[in-house]
């Protein structure tokens, strides 16, 4: 009866924990190329120097498009998104200045004029659902 009883709440606690994010990315304008979205924890992964937690490729065919993440861990997650409109796998930019050439968004939808930071991006992921909203801009 005790085993029982501890698995039950050991597997809601468990399930009470777990976490998803949902990303809704729109002001997508060509319906053409993949949609590369990566979900970070961590600052030291958001500036390349670990991997992202989460990562998709999809294929574009909305103006708006929606990407979950399921079974997370409740805490502090940043995404970047960029379009690969030409499908080289990565974000092409200007040479020398680094600006990107192909349209890009982060959570929280700052508006940069320097490399993005973890803390640009950084929001909160809670128990359940939660519904992120990136625009993407040229």
């Amino acid at each position: 009866m005790i085993v029982v009883v501890s698995c039950i709440f050991f597997c809601g606690v468990l399930y009470a924990e777990s976490a998803s994010v949902i990303l809704r990315v729109d002001n997508i304008e060509h319906m053409e190329g993949n949609l590369m979205v990566a979900l970070y924890d961590s600052v030291d992964a958001f500036n390349n120097a670990g991997k992202p937690v989460g990562a998709r490729r999809v294929k574009v065919n909305s103006s708006t498009m929606k990407i979950v993440f399921d079974d997370l861990k409740p805490g502090t997650y940043g995404v970047m998104v960029y379009h690969d409109r030409n499908q080289n796998n990565k974000l092409d930019t200007m040479p020398i200045l680094g600006i990107p050439r192909e349209p890009c968004g982060l959570t929280n939808n700052p508006e940069l004029r320097r490399a993005p930071r973890f803390s640009d991006a950084a929001f909160e992921v809670s128990p359940g659902g939660n519904t992120e909203v990136i625009h993407l801009f040229d």
